[in-house]
């Protein structure tokens, strides 16, 4: 019952116009959510309505089309009492009227807005000759290395890379528009939401360089595997030279796909080799050795799974012709960017937060970080991950693998669809700590220094949208 009223009470169609937006105007998606039928009471519970024109005509609308078909339904209840039943139709009505508007609104106003500024913005492009570009593509770790890489840059150049999480097309038009135009290098974030993106970033940008940064699940919803991922990755080189590509070697079909490149990892890249890595909660450092010389690198970030991206910016630095000492005051620039392996005290303790990361391959080097860092006592916070598609199970499965033979003291898990695959991978190791299975995470994590102590370190990664949740 409480249900049902949650579809027709007026929380219906605002709801509906939060879920849209959380859906990014997906059409499809946000009918496959509605039939699910989900209670409306808790959609918005981590998130808040974003106030765009797109999103205030929609969330109008809906009020529209709800408070319009309550009236009808009054009107025709008034002679027959049996009309009034329609009334428990006033959400699906207005979801369902909300879908064919937003349909609507794609086909015959945003598409065609949105090609004209992707044009305007590719003749901007074409006038800057002389500025570099950098693509930045991969499964995980793009945000990150795009800042890693305007960091150490700018110790010598101008340089400008597209904004947080803005890597769709529309939004890197959009950026386009903004720049001055006499920038030395452009730091350009590819998404891939689909197959083929890569192609048409790479065919609208012309990059001079790319960097790879590392293959994992995700958006498997769009693509059939794992393989199919690396193979749009690869679309890249049709524009890019091999020797101007930099990619992480950790994953074998990528080693496949750039077999010509250049190949980084944790203690090697080309002739740069790595030695005495030290990790700490306040950062890392290690040293390079290229030949007879030597060089030691400090950075703000965390754990030796930095250590091959910063190999990437060191080699690209070099070959746009910055000097050592400028490259090494950019690496000492570096540091946590938000949710991102973030360090944070609490009460005595360290919370390390990431929880923007997204993949398994995340969650690894989460897992390796955390059983490295000193602590009284260890603790590992995950809801698991999203977009897996049919690598769902086998990954969260993985997951809680990984989680067992790190072997924290404490797991706890955020209860969804994903939970009982966790605890199945943790089940099947010989992990002896503690498990707790977390009903209501936005209370745990609003609330956490209720759950820590002095001397803990802990480790929160990923964080479900509304939309998962």
């Amino acid at each position: 019952m409480k249900r049902l009223l949650s579809w027709i009470l007026p929380i219906a169609p605002l709801s509906m116009a939060y879920m849209l937006q959380q859906f990014e105007y997906d059409t499809q998606k946000f009918a496959v959510w509605m039939l699910r039928y989900p209670s409306l009471w808790s959609v918005q519970r981590r998130g808040t309505f974003v106030s765009t024109g797109r999103g205030r005509m929609l969330r109008w609308s809906a009020l529209g089309i709800y408070v319009v078909w309550i009236l009808v339904v009054v009107v025709a209840a008034w002679g027959n009492p049996w009309y009034g039943l329609a009334i428990l139709l006033s959400g699906l009505v207005t979801g369902y009227l909300l879908i064919i508007l937003n349909a609507f609104m794609q086909i015959c106003i945003v598409l065609p807005q949105q090609r004209r500024e992707i044009a305007r913005a590719r003749q901007k492009l074409i006038s800057m000759k002389d500025t570099k570009r950098i693509a930045v593509l991969g499964s995980y770790g793009k945000t990150s290395m795009k800042e890693l890489l305007t960091t150490v840059l700018s110790e010598g150049l101008t340089v400008a890379a597209t904004p947080g999480n803005k890597n769709v097309l529309i939004s890197h038009a959009r950026w386009i528009q903004r720049l001055a135009g006499d920038e030395d290098v452009l730091v350009i974030e590819y998404g891939e939401a689909a197959p083929g993106d890569i192609a048409r970033f790479a065919e609208y940008s012309q990059p001079d360089y790319a960097v790879v940064t590392g293959l994992a699940p995700a958006h498997l919803d769009q693509y059939p595997s794992l393989a199919s991922i690396a193979r749009d990755f690869g679309a890249v080189q049709e524009t890019v030279s091999s020797d101007n590509i930099w990619y992480n070697a950790h994953h074998e079909l990528l080693r496949d796909v750039f077999a010509d490149a250049h190949a980084y990892g944790e203690t090697k890249l080309g002739d740069m080799k790595v030695t005495d890595i030290e990790i700490a909660v306040t950062g890392t450092s290690f040293t390079v050795k290229r030949g007879k010389a030597t060089t030691r690198y400090t950075t703000g970030l965390l754990g030796a799974h930095h250590i091959g991206p910063l190999l990437a910016v060191i080699a690209i630095a070099r070959e746009l012709g910055l000097n050592e000492k400028q490259i090494q005051q950019g690496v000492a620039a570096t540091i946590p960017y938000e949710h991102r392996m973030q360090p944070k005290s609490l009460l005595g303790a360290w919370i390390i937060d990431d929880a923007y990361n997204g993949n398994i391959e995340g969650m690894r080097a989460g897992l390796k970080l955390l059983m490295a860092l000193p602590a009284k006592r260890r603790v590992y916070v995950t809801p698991g991950l999203v977009d897996q598609g049919v690598e769902t199970e086998a990954v969260h499965r993985e997951l809680g693998q990984l989680i067992g033979e790190a072997g924290p003291d404490r797991v706890v898990l955020m209860q969804n669809a994903q939970t009982a695959w966790i605890q199945a991978g943790i089940a099947e190791t010989s992990y002896s700590g503690e498990v707790v299975v977390e009903e209501d995470p936005l209370a745990y994590y609003t609330g956490l220094e209720h759950h820590i102590a002095a001397g803990d370190v802990v480790m929160l990664q990923n964080d479900l949208p509304d939309a998962y949740a």
